[in-house]
């Protein structure tokens, strides 16, 4: 939750870095976000990663500070 990509992205949409993220992996094919929620505060969070759009521009920002990894990759 430290990225600076993140943190600003978070920042300009007025949520936390935590939603980013998950609003994030909610929209990447072949993944499964398994997000905490061992408190109501949690889960009322990660519902909020539902309310907002990321852009494009913020999707290229999320890319580019965590590439992609491919079966293989190191």
């Amino acid at each position: 939750m430290a990225n600076r990509a993140l943190q600003q992205i978070a920042v300009r949409l007025g949520v936390s870095p935590p939603q980013v993220a998950l609003a994030w992996l909610l929209r990447q094919d072949s993944v499964i976000a398994i997000p905490q929620a061992t408190r109501q505060e949690h889960v009322r969070e990660n519902y909020g990663a539902l309310g907002f759009q990321l852009t494009p521009t913020h999707l290229m920002d999320l890319e580019q500070a965590f590439p992609a990894r491919r079966m293989g990759d190191t």
